[in-house]
């Protein structure tokens, strides 16, 4: 009887088997879909646009060889450019694919998207044209009718991947400011974006143009898979205008942090008509100015400061002074990972913060467990 249900009762039973994935075993919500996927022709065509909807992750059983898969949805035309151009297409399926592959995609770790693409250009002796196939990509996904919901680009080791800096340097990403790719990123609401998109390729600034119903955003400035510098040069961030393009903000995160005063954090106050949520992730205070512009947020129902270096009562002042009519809950801990700074004094959390976070400490749990994910 399951196999004759209409695909308004599976797909909602389709999404809860995608969305349910535990970090210990992320490989269960693909085996699950897979079985789903081998009922009947019905629930094949119901089921596969969730395995396709993100497809660049590190766990994705669809990922080695999707390159190939979008380069065959290309249409001869198309096909015909890259060819002109040098890009060698051999081992490319000539036949068009059975489902529209392209328009499923929902969520895009840029990252990977970009090393798969460098490596396939290297499988296929065409690396000096990656410029080409990315774009014809981008483009294939927007022609095709893909919304992205999801964006993240985070910092890839050089160690880990020879050559990739180097080739992240010389990319030219202005064409996705492009009004025909506008719809492709237009409903994006969770972005996270890290080093390599705020310093390397200037993508920050290019999604402010098109990008501005972001409710969840994610700024990473993690060097390594070590933690962060203490010692970093002061360096000045164009991502102002990131964040003041957004309508909806509702969540805003900030991540090893330690390059001096942020301009771009005094932009926060002009999301205050709609951010619930700011968390200080490892953060090096040292440089910043009291947290007034936090004070000017109103609606905050959530403030956390976690494994943060160089609070002092001077700048918590202003968050001590509010009136908060919204607020419910504060966290506040120094970091269990690093506890000879800690002892050493160059971890130790400011004490009136600790106190003004207690009285929040058995409201508002939610948001530590469900709000924020940090992996």
């Amino acid at each position: 009887m399951a196999s004759r249900l209409p695909a308004e009762v599976l797909c909602p039973i389709f999404q809860e088997i995608y969305n349910s994935r535990p970090k210990s075993r992320p490989h269960e919500q693909y085996r699950d879909l897979f079985s789903c996927l081998m009922v009947n022709r019905f629930w094949c065509r119901n089921v596969i646009s969730y395995i396709w909807s993100s497809v660049f992750t590190p766990h994705s059983p669809v990922r080695y060889g999707a390159i190939d898969k979008y380069i065959s949805c290309l249409s001869p035309s198309k096909l015909e450019v890259l060819t002109y151009a040098g890009v060698q297409l051999t081992n490319v399926p000539s036949t068009p694919p059975i489902f529209d592959y392209p328009a499923f995609l929902k969520s895009l770790r840029f990252e990977i998207f970009l090393r798969d693409v460098f490596d396939w250009c290297h499988e296929h002796d065409s690396s000096q044209y990656h410029d080409l196939v990315i774009k014809a990509l981008i483009e294939l996904f927007a022609e095709r009718g893909a919304r992205l919901e999801t964006f993240e680009m985070k910092f890839v080791d050089k160690k880990a991947f020879p050559g990739y800096r180097e080739k992240l340097e010389r990319l030219n990403l202005n064409f996705i400011c492009e009004d025909r790719f506008r719809s492709l990123f237009c409903n994006i609401k969770k972005l996270w974006l890290g080093k390599d998109a705020i310093e390397s390729t200037g993508l920050a600034e290019r999604i402010s143009w098109i990008c501005n119903n972001v409710e969840y955003m994610t700024l990473d400035f993690t060097r390594s898979s070590t933690w962060f510098n203490v010692f970093s040069i002061p360096k000045r961030y164009n991502i102002s205008s990131l964040i003041r393009s957004q309508t909806a903000l509702q969540s805003f995160v900030l991540i090893n942090y330690s390059d001096g005063t942020p301009d771009f954090i005094f932009s926060l106050p002009t999301q205050s008509h709609s951010l619930r949520n700011i968390y200080f992730c490892q953060v090096y205070f040292r440089h910043f100015p009291p947290l007034s512009f936090v004070s000017e947020c109103g609606n905050l129902e959530s403030l956390t400061f976690r494994d943060c270096f160089d609070i002092t009562p001077e700048l918590v002042e202003p968050l001590l002074l509010n009136t908060w009519t919204k607020l419910e809950y504060v966290y506040v801990t120094p970091s269990f990972h690093h506890s000879e700074l800690y002892y050493r004094g160059q971890m130790r959390t400011c004490e009136s913060l600790e106190r003004w976070a207690n009285e929040f400490s058995n409201k508002g749990k939610l948001w530590e467990n469900n709000s924020v994910h940090l992996s």
